[in-house]
């Protein structure tokens, strides 16, 4: 059960920084709510970074969770910016209504991202759209060769 759900705290020059990796759900969201609990209640730090980029899958409970831990970070007076989910999971959260909670500016202030999550999701807000492909039977011209 133990690779389920993951949390990884750190610190970073933006400030402190939890990454939560697997299944948030109804047998796991206990995890981030007692190391929420517990980072709030030993640790002195006006922001608390979230990052969701490594969450596989989400429900109702996880969700819950998230929006206990954010109003137990504002009761203790802490930012808690949750940052990064998957597109599936940023769904799962705005159809619950808890959208409102993610955090979509962590680009420059979270240098601990991994590069390929800013990369999906700028492709996926910027979307290049690919050339068109050759129609059947054209061929791509001969090299002229410099002789």
């Amino acid at each position: 059960m133990s690779e389920l759900f993951q949390l990884r705290l750190h610190v970073t020059a933006a400030g402190l920084c939890l990454d939560a990796r697997g299944r948030l759900d109804g047998t796991t969201c206990h995890r981030l709510t007692r190391v929420i609990t517990a980072v709030l209640d030993h640790r002195a730090a006006r922001r608390v970074m979230l990052g969701l980029y490594a969450v596989d899958a989400i429900d109702l409970a996880g969700i819950a969770a998230l929006r206990m831990s954010h109003a137990q970070a504002h009761r203790h007076g802490v930012e808690l910016l949750m940052y990064g989910p998957q597109r599936h999971v940023r769904a799962a959260i705005g159809a619950a209504g808890a959208g409102h909670l993610i955090t979509d500016t962590a680009g420059e202030s979270m240098p601990h991202l991994p590069v390929r999550a800013f990369r999906q999701r700028d492709r996926a807000r910027y979307a290049c759209p690919r050339p068109p492909a050759r129609p059947p039977g054209c061929v791509r011209p001969a090299r002229q060769s410099a002789d």
